[in-house]
Order: structure tokens, then sequence, then C-alpha cells
């Protein structure tokens, strides 16, 4: 059964005993998530690394939210394509993703020039 983004940021809580919010670090791979919540993942305000690696996502969604957010994993989903990458990945003129991994020895690095 598919797990939701609440869900699996609740669990990354109570195996860390720390708040999402707060946390820089967030590692949620492998816990069967095929859809990316925009509302929820906008409240990791403090996170500069995001683990989403080992899962089933198809698609991306704005991390706009996610100021801070500097290092994104994605290897091992379903993505199909990432189009307009800066609509994901940047907010307004500033940086906000530095490296994306998408697939297991590949790494993007974007600028913001897009």
């Amino acid at each position: 059964m598919a797990t939701t983004c609440s869900q699996a940021i609740k669990l990354f809580e109570q195996k860390t005993e720390t708040s999402a919010a707060e946390s820089k670090e967030i590692n949620l791979c492998n816990q069967n998530l095929v859809k990316l919540d925009t509302k929820v993942l906008s409240g990791l305000s403090s996170c500069e690394k995001l683990s989403l690696s080992t899962n089933s996502i198809e698609r991306m969604v704005s991390l706009s939210g996610m100021t801070e957010l500097k290092i994104l994993s994605l290897g091992r989903n379903n993505l199909k394509k990432i189009e307009k990458a800066s609509t994901y990945f940047c907010l307004s003129s500033r940086v906000v993703v530095d490296e994306l991994f998408v697939l297991l020895y590949w790494f993007c690095t974007f600028t913001s020039k897009y």
C-alpha cells in the first residue's frame, strides 16, 4: 500500500525523535511514496538535503517552499521526465537546489539561468 508524504514524515520523526520542520537532512527513502505533496513538503523549510530515493514517485511537484534545499535525491523512482526544472527547484533568481541526484551515478548541477 502506498504511503503519503504526511505518513512518511511522521515515521521519520518517530524514528529520529526530531521535528521534520527543523531538520536539515530528511530521509524518506524506501517509504513506498507514489505522490509528493507540495503543501506538506513546503513545511520542511529548514531542510537542506531531501532523500526520496527508492520509492515509486512518477511526477515532481513544486518544492519552492523548501527555501534551504540544496541537495535532492530522486534515484530509483518512476520519474519519466523532469520538465521546466526551474519551476520545481528554483525560487525567483536564487538557486534552491545545487545538486539533483536522479539516477544511480548521474548528478546535475542547476544554475539560476533557467
